[in-house]
């Protein structure tokens, strides 16, 4: 870390600001608390390490100084003066902690350590709290990737807005999501967000569905019905999987997008609306275009501003805020004792290819919530199918290939074996019981087999753990 150490007595500032720079700390020293104020104003600094009793300024001044300028300096005060008043005032004044005088560096570098812990924790929650909240009305959009990033700076410019918007992603990548976003930062929030999934209705039914029927328009309609045109006035209209739109339908949309007018199945009167229309549809959608499956105008008319949703594949960094995120949700609904992956398992994951995306791991997560029944998720703990997995190039990711065309029956085994537990020691970074219970195996007997095999190339080194 970089600290700042104030201190009057030029020998031991010094010696301390040699001992820090000698065990890895960026460490500077200075005599008073003005001429630190003068060096925090031009440097950065992670912690300020202070004597109480300095010439000018003291340090339990200097400290309110700091706590009112730099909100993020941690600090440290030194005093030969302990006592609980004292430490009732500093730390009251946001001091993290206060060390006795005369200190061996030992118990200073001690301190210095536990404050870089809590800074660590205080950043993994900012990054956390960043990527929960990426949106801020909708937490359930999770993502700290630069892509998400990206997204979430682009709803909340174009949300106030009336434009059509498209949303563009494989399955389960959070296209709804997206939508409900645009919603709830916009000032039609108030009014009410219908959804409409284009391909989960009889072509003959999708019409009627959206832009609602008139009493006797046919057999069957035996009241006026109102669509979700209708029903979304003054709000948003998302229009999932819009490419599965039959293409009568798609010159009625056409019509309603531009003049901002429905008429109901059966009617000849217009209706005027005030919706918002958000749609989705897979990458695929301007093959469809090309094909005449869907209208080129249309495409046009929806694409005034598109979002494109990376798969889950091509943002894993975002696997890990995501696991916590369903983790929490999952403990909100049931008292389960689960509460993390292991960054074993959290590393595994991320080489999965994730044809599901996003809904694929919610479910996974899911799924372990309910039937794992330890706090943590270690790698051995993970389905087959997500252990044993085909990358995203549709090779075997784990285990290395084995020659099946040797002339011996006792080679063959031997190399099968060798790299059966080259594959587990380096899945488990070369520890023994890791690798075992990776196997599914007695560690005594894995310990055998490497003893057995020992000298013969092919397997990692091992630790005694």
């Amino acid at each position: 870390m970089r600290v700042l150490y104030v201190e009057d007595e030029e020998i031991k500032r010094t010696t301390v600001v040699h001992f820090l720079n000698r065990n890895g700390d960026e460490a500077t020293g200075v005599e008073t608390a003005e001429e630190a104020l003068i060096f925090l104003s031009k440097n950065c600094c992670d912690v300020l390490v202070s004597d109480v009793r300095l010439p000018g300024m003291g340090g339990t001044e200097l400290l309110r100084h700091v706590r009112a300028e730099y909100p993020d300096l941690t600090v440290l005060i030194v005093t030969a003066y302990a006592t609980i008043d004292l430490a009732v005032e500093v730390m009251r004044d946001g001091a993290y902690d206060f060390i006795t005088k005369p200190f061996k560096n030992d118990a200073l570098l001690l301190k210095l350590q536990r404050i870089a812990k809590f800074r660590s924790r205080q950043q993994e929650n900012l990054e956390l709290r960043r990527a929960l909240d990426l949106v801020g009305a909708l937490p359930d959009l999770v993502g700290g990737s630069p892509e998400m990033r990206r997204i979430g700076n682009l709803i909340r410019t174009v949300a106030p807005g009336p434009s059509t918007v498209l949303v563009l992603g494989e399955s389960g990548t959070g296209k709804e999501l997206v939508a409900r976003a645009l919603h709830q930062a916009s000032r039609r929030n108030q009014a009410h967000f219908v959804a409409f999934n284009c391909a989960a209705l009889p072509p003959n039914l999708v019409e009627s569905e959206l832009f609602g029927h008139e009493k006797g328009a046919f057999t069957g309609a035996v009241e006026r019905h109102k669509g979700r045109f209708e029903r979304a006035d003054g709000g948003t209209l998302f229009l999932d999987d819009v490419d599965a739109m039959p293409i009568e339908a798609q010159a009625k949309l056409l019509r309603v997008l531009e003049e901002h007018e429905i008429e109901r199945v059966g009617s000849s009167s217009s209706v005027h609306l005030d919706v918002r229309v958000v749609a989705s549809s897979n990458p695929r959608l301007r093959e469809n275009v090309t094909t005449g499956r869907f209208r080129e105008d249309l495409f046009f008319r929806l694409n005034v501003i598109p979002i494109l949703l990376p798969p889950l594949r091509e943002r894993t960094e975002d696997i890990e805020p995501l696991v916590r995120h369903f983790i929490e949700q999952q403990r909100a609904q049931r008292d389960r004792a689960l509460r993390s992956f292991s960054a074993e398992a959290l590393s595994q994951l991320k080489r999965c290819p994730w044809p599901g995306n996003v809904r694929e791991l919610k479910n996974l997560v899911e799924r372990l919530c309910w039937l794992h029944r330890n706090e943590v998720v270690e790698l051995e703990d993970l389905p087959e199918e997500y252990i044993h997995v085909t990358s995203p190039n549709g090779s075997e990711s784990q285990s290395p290939a084995i020659d099946v065309t040797r002339k011996s029956f006792k080679d063959f085994v031997e190399e099968a074996e060798r790299a059966y537990f080259s594959w587990a020691m380096e899945k488990s970074n070369g520890n023994l019981s890791k690798a075992a219970r990776l196997l599914r195996i007695p560690r005594s007997t894995l310990h055998d087999r490497l003893n057995a095999l020992e000298g013969r190339p092919g397997l990692p080194e091992s630790d005694s753990s």
